[in-house]
């Protein structure tokens, strides 16, 4: 109450404060927007390439077993193939960081235990 450096406009008030750190990470920026535009025309080439790649493949074992069925061979099985999944990069990311504040400045009373723990939790 009697520090010189703090300023109080009209009467000083009696109260409390509780101060929460926030921070979490946020995509939005234009570095983010940027990558994720990139890296979905990426992807969206190598899925064109592959689906190319997989009529190509479908054309072969379809041959083969048309071979195979006039060959006479009842017993011919089509060969599996794995195909890469292609999944987006997860979006670039900059922490943020803010201070939530609650006071009860006038009103001459404490925070309890409770009320900072909600706080805290909320936050």
């Amino acid at each position: 109450m009697r520090e010189p450096r703090i300023k109080y406009f009209k009467v000083p008030k009696l109260g409390s404060l509780v101060a929460a750190r926030m921070s979490y990470n946020s995509c939005l920026s234009e570095e983010a927007l940027d990558a994720a535009v990139d890296n979905l025309k990426e992807l969206e080439i190598k899925r064109a390439e592959q689906m190319e790649e997989m009529k190509e493949w479908q054309e072969e074992v379809a041959a083969e077993q048309a071979q195979a069925v006039k060959e006479g061979n009842d017993q011919w099985v089509a060969p599996e193939k794995e195909w890469v999944v292609f999944e987006p990069e997860p979006y670039k990311t900059v922490e943020q960081g803010y201070v939530i504040c609650i006071d009860k400045l006038g009103q001459d009373e404490k925070y309890s235990d409770n009320e900072v723990k909600y706080t805290l939790k909320t936050v």
